[in-house]
């Protein structure tokens, strides 16, 4: 689904119109379509991700070694069995990679000439700034890269009053069950 999503904004010639104005793209480590827009468009790209190994992030580098850093579905606290479990999960992340995700994304790489005098994984591998919402205090220790961020999780300040006219509107709207 994800790259019919990215092929379909890179068709939509009004909407990468409206795309080339933009200062930076922000991406999210799961849509590696961000990636191959800040290419087209030489623009700098930010990632925010909420986890640090995730499936797609074998696309950016991101250091994550296995002896010691839990993968994707495996528990924090690591066992001998959970540490082969662990292996495993990063040798089919990386298979999932180079046979699922690049072939789908170089595609669309072609299709739509985004620089072709590179290869798709440095287009997917590219990333200005890397910043991850993850709290040190809970997660496991790992390997960050320079370009990497930490900057905990995001925390939602306490709700404001709504203003007079809309609050009245809510009043009268009543229960509807």
């Amino acid at each position: 689904m994800q790259s019919l999503y990215c092929d379909e904004m890179f068709s939509n010639a009004e909407l990468m119109e409206e795309t080339k104005h933009a200062d930076l793209v922000v991406g999210e480590l799961f849509y590696l379509c961000g990636s191959l827009v800040a290419d087209k468009l030489s623009l700098p790209l930010v990632i925010i991700t909420k986890s640090l190994s995730s499936p797609t992030s074998i696309a950016l580098g991101l250091p994550s070694p296995p002896s010691y850093v839990p993968q994707w579905n495996v528990p924090d606290e690591l066992n001998f069995a959970n540490r082969v479990q662990n292996v495993l999960n990063r040798m089919l992340l990386y298979v999932f990679y180079l046979y699922d995700v690049c072939p789908m994304y170089a595609e669309i790489k072609a299709k739509h000439n985004i620089t072709p005098n590179k290869t798709i994984q440095e287009t997917l591998g590219r990333a200005d700034l890397i910043i991850g919402q993850v709290d040190f205090m809970l997660a496991p220790p790992r390997p960050l890269l320079p370009n990497t961020r930490v900057v905990g999780p995001f925390q939602p300040s306490p709700a404001k009053p709504l203003p007079n006219e809309l609050d009245q509107f809510m009043q009268k709207a009543g229960t509807k069950e």
